[in-house]
């Protein structure tokens, strides 16, 4: 269904000219020395992944999947990619409503705590599980590309400007915003990861250069976003002049995922903006494609964690420090790696992690969550820096209260398979 939605929309998109979208003001420019190499990826491991692909079931298997999420946004092409991604102007919204349908109500919560059916082929739109209606009646896509001031194209009984639709009681109900979140967490940046992943696995440049279209054009945008001042929560933080609510693209415990998952697609196409045979965008070279990047998405993204923009639990925005630390290569990232270890004084999620394993992990190895769910993320977060700070040449593996954190899930176990 995803794949015939986009082949559709790709088909029925209209050809364009490399134009300069909205949302690429105040762009900055690199703080530190180009990137040189991959850093993530050993070209041996490389060339083991593609060949294992070639003759293992199972490493088939993964990279037909991986193909399958991959092969239809090479059907667009660079600009169409470029013009598909928004910027920071287009809110986002983890919900739509807690009135739910305008003509259903909350029956549309019987089909789950977020109900609303996204379309790729139209992704500013939402459809009710219940009756089908779609949301908003305006063209919100044309009034986007006609700059969002022309108010005359805000047609219908549900015309949503991006700041969503007031119902008669009050309560306004984020359509644009809430399709607009979910396409920017469930297509466009698994869209990013599928393609550098398939181009790794496979060798073909065209996943390469789908994949660098859409991440200068997320550079482009990166610096613009801001969850706080562009999204449900932030506007109604503001409403009951409560505490921001930080993040980028999404809001900020989520983010640290999102740019994780950027930074890493990035390193994977690295080596084709190299070279005689670099990929090049129409608007952009091989060489300002990487510099866009590197400063607008590496260096934005390192920054927001450090001013807090982007934080999570425990391990989820050091481990994305770690890795664009690693990916990054060149300015501070030797001091970056080190306040990870060290830093301290701060609130207990931004603590280092010298102090955090002796202070939050119990004598048994569990972290001071609230749950064991939530304690089992310190272990697949710390999985992810330890990896990450092995690049850097530290060993966290040796650590003995980090091997106990490891073990300690193995102590819930009943009977050798339940929790």
């Amino acid at each position: 269904m995803l794949c015939g939605s986009l082949l559709l929309m790709a088909a029925a998109a209209p050809a364009q000219t490399a134009s300069q979208p909205a949302g690429t003001a105040g762009l900055r420019q690199r703080m530190w020395p180009p990137k040189t190499s991959r850093s993530l990826l050993r070209d041996d491991r490389i060339a083991r992944a593609r060949q294992l692909c070639r003759a293992d079931a199972r490493a088939a298997r993964v990279l037909r999947a991986t193909l399958s999420r991959a092969r239809p946004w090479t059907a667009f092409s660079d600009e169409q990619l470029r013009q598909l991604l928004p910027d920071g102007r287009v809110c986002r919204a983890v919900d739509v409503s807690f009135e739910g349908c305008p003509v259903h109500g909350t029956a549309v919560f019987k089909f789950g705590t977020y109900p609303w059916k996204l379309d790729p082929a139209h992704p500013y739109t939402l459809t009710c599980p219940v009756g089908g209606e779609r949301y908003p009646s305006n063209d919100f896509e044309a009034f986007y590309r006609g700059g969002m001031t022309d108010r005359s194209l805000l047609t219908g009984p549900y015309p949503d400007d991006g700041r969503g639709w007031r119902s008669p009681s009050g309560e306004k109900h984020w359509f644009v915003a809430h399709a607009c979140h979910g396409n920017w967490q469930k297509s466009w940046i698994p869209a990013v990861v599928a393609l550098s992943q398939a181009y790794v696995l496979t060798g073909e440049r065209i996943y390469a250069q789908r994949a660098a279209a859409m991440l200068d054009r997320i550079a482009e945008v990166y610096p613009g976003m801001d969850y706080n001042t562009q999204s449900r929560l932030g506007e109604q933080r503001a409403e009951r002049k409560g505490t921001p609510y930080d993040g980028k693209i999404l809001m900020k415990i989520w983010e640290t995922k999102v740019f994780r998952d950027l930074v890493e697609s990035y390193d994977r196409i690295f080596d084709s903006l190299v070279g005689d045979q670099a990929i090049a965008l129409s608007w952009r070279s091989a060489a300002d494609i990487r510099a866009n990047i590197e400063a607008n998405l590496v260096e934005e993204g390192i920054d927001a964690i450090k001013a807090s923009k982007i934080r999570g639990n425990f391990g989820m925005h050091q481990s994305a420090l770690a890795v664009a630390a690693a990916v990054r290569q060149t300015g501070e990232a030797p001091r970056l790696i080190e306040g990870i270890l060290t830093e301290t004084g701060g609130d207990i999620a931004g603590e280092g992690l010298n102090y955090a394993l002796y202070n939050f992990v119990f004598k048994d190895g569990m972290p001071n969550e609230s749950s064991p769910y939530y304690a089992s993320t310190w272990v697949d977060q710390m999985a992810l820096l330890a990896e990450a700070m092995h690049l850097a040449g530290v060993d966290l593996y040796k650590l003995p209260k980090l091997r106990r954190m490891f073990d300690a899930p193995l102590d819930l176990l009943c009977a050798g398979s339940f929790t």
